[in-house]
């Protein structure tokens, strides 16, 4: 088996230093990694093992921050092997949601098992492959994705898609019929080269405005050509939050994975959460607003009571 070569989180979080997070926060992303020896890795991306990122450790992230919510999304490690996300889960099912992975295999019976089990909704990656031990696995297409609609509205689930946003400068008109709400990870992985009158980015300020989409507010270190506060990702996260606030989301990307490598030192430096929880200070200034990003939505988009 490969070595890891990912950086591990850092381990002493710290709270945002601008604001406290209000009651109820909630961390709408994040992966829990681990232990290996009970859940076993399907593959990595191009043969690189993600080091162990264990519960333990990101609930004491949770606590420094002091977020009392979160939304574990099952890592594509695991292929659609949804039990590492189920297990975190059950340690405090009342506090934490699951955005799961699934085939055209799965069965209604799982989806109903996944449901019981917390998961709220399902994630599609559509940006790129994934090296597993039975091969490479393609990114699912987004008419694949389109096809899960129907059971995804049985369920009472959204659809969560990791994809460029720039690639789809027409994906509101692709989703006009789409039954259930669509969730965009990672401020839509736009390119800030492109501005911030690019095609794509006034796609998707035309999507939240409809109230379909929702927008993750996280993760600027994968698109930005920066290292903290990621100012060139500043614009496009204020226009979107000035767009609909109602609809935005934020989350940490714990822990940060697949991105901080030996080959990038000296070119991105590894954040800490606090750092990011920090952003908010300044995308969201207003605190009434900053409390629907934090709080509101995620508590109607997972169904926290």
């Amino acid at each position: 088996m490969a070595e890891p070569l990912f950086q591990s989180p850092d381990p002493h979080p710290r709270p945002p230093s601008g604001y406290r997070m209000p009651a109820g926060s909630c961390d709408t992303h994040a992966h829990v990694v681990g232990p290996n020896s009970k859940y076993p890795l399907s593959g990595g991306r191009q043969g690189v093992v993600p080091p162990e990122a264990l519960l333990h450790e990101y609930k004491h992230m949770l606590s420094s921050l002091g977020i009392a919510r979160c939304v574990l999304v099952t890592p594509t490690v695991y292929g659609t092997d949804n039990s590492s996300t189920l297990d975190a889960i059950a340690s405090a099912p009342d506090h934490m949601r699951g955005i799961a992975l699934v085939d055209a295999s799965t069965s209604d019976a799982e989806f109903k098992r996944l449901h019981a089990g917390g998961m709220r909704g399902v994630r599609f990656n559509t940006r790129g492959s994934m090296a597993t031990s039975a091969g490479t696995a393609p990114a699912v297409s987004l008419d694949a994705a389109l096809g899960f609609g129907d059971t995804l509205k049985r369920m009472g689930w959204h659809a969560q898609f990791l994809l460029l946003a720039d690639q789809y400068p027409d994906a509101d008109h692709v989703f006009k019929d789409y039954p259930v709400d669509v969730v965009i990870d990672h401020l839509g992985y736009l390119d800030p080269a492109r501005g911030i009158d690019s095609p794509g980015f006034k796609c998707l300020l035309r999507w939240v405005e409809t109230g379909c989409c929702w927008v993750k507010l996280s993760a600027p270190y994968r698109h930005s050509k920066q290292n903290p506060p990621y100012a060139d990702i500043a614009p496009y996260a204020k226009k979107l939050i000035a767009a609909a606030p109602e609809r935005m989301v934020w989350a940490s990307d714990w822990p940060h994975s697949a991105v901080f490598t030996p080959d990038t030192v000296g070119k991105k430096r590894l954040p800490n959460c606090g750092e990011l929880a920090d952003l908010l200070a300044d995308w969201a200034p207003d605190e009434k607003v900053r409390h629907k990003i934090l709080v509101e939505n995620p508590a109607k988009l997972y169904g926290f009571a």
